[in-house]
């Protein structure tokens, strides 16, 4: 129970809050890659086919408000062209948050 509490709630200084907010990456430039490059996505044993089942089931989970009909799910290919994972993760999160205000504010 505990680890669920912790992909769903955060972890404070190692893992995002979730909750309501993992759609927004979906809505700027670089945050579907992001969804898949972060280290629990690209460094899970899950197959490309099973993570992208996953980070759709995610989407529709913890972002139902931001998820819109012009959610495009995320593919088994799609997954594998990208899955490395991020070593500037805290970079490009800061990046793609300042994408989402500024979109928010339009």
């Amino acid at each position: 129970m505990i680890g669920d509490q912790t992909a769903v709630l955060g972890s404070l200084g190692s893992v995002p809050d979730l909750r309501d907010r993992l759609g927004l990456f979906l809505e700027v430039e670089g945050g579907r890659e992001y969804v898949i490059r972060v280290p629990g996505s690209a460094l899970s044993p899950l197959s490309n086919s099973d993570l992208a089942q996953l980070l759709n089931w995610m989407i529709r989970k913890f972002g139902p408000t931001q998820v819109s009909d012009r959610f495009v799910p995320f593919t088994a290919r799609e997954v594998d062209q990208h899955r490395r994972p991020l070593v500037d993760i805290e970079e490009v999160r800061e990046i793609l948050m300042e994408r989402i205000s500024n979109h928010q504010d339009n």
